[in-house]
């Protein structure tokens, strides 16, 4: 299984994860893999396209 959480640190989803029942009780192991978001394709065709920090384009 993958969980995939949007956060802003491994530190983070690993509280995430050991509010968990089943991680409590110790029936599930975790391994945590840190990755980023790829810039958007566009960014490829287009030098118009911000690709500067930060990232993140939803406002």
């Amino acid at each position: 299984m993958v969980i995939v959480f949007e956060v802003d640190s491994v530190a983070e989803a690993e509280r995430y994860v050991g509010r968990f029942p089943l991680t409590k009780k110790g029936f599930l192991e975790w391994t945590y893999v840190p990755v980023m978001a790829p810039l958007p394709i566009e960014a490829l065709m287009d030098r118009s396209v911000d690709v500067a920090e930060p990232y993140d384009r939803t406002r």
